[in-house]
């Protein structure tokens, strides 16, 4: 596949967006899909005598892969707080039945 410069940074452009939805919509697969071809296209990219020419796109590229991989992080923060709060009101109900049983008898 050969694509010019122009289209090289496009493309960048689309998968980046398609990552940042993906990662909004919490749709893991997307993100890994877009990931992996994203990959690919600067890999292909390397290759071509342009590549040097689009350094700010690639510096851009950079940033915006933190903010994401910063935005996955805080999103599984939030699923992580939720599955410990989870957790300890599964443990207050058992033990809540427990004690409430132990009454009865």
């Amino acid at each position: 596949m050969v694509l010019s410069s122009e289209e090289t940074e496009k493309k960048i452009e689309q998968l980046l967006a398609y990552m940042e939805q993906a990662v909004q919509d919490g749709n893991w697969f997307k993100v890994k899909q877009a990931d992996k071809k994203m990959h690919s296209l600067l890999s292909i990219s390397q290759t071509m005598p342009w590549f040097n020419l689009i350094e700010p796109q690639r510096k851009l590229l950079k940033k915006r892969y933190i903010n994401i991989i910063n935005l996955i992080a805080k999103q599984q923060s939030v699923v992580k707080v939720k599955m410990q709060n989870h957790q300890e009101n599964k443990e207050g109900i058992a033990a809540y039945k427990e004690f409430s049983e132990g009454n009865r008898v």
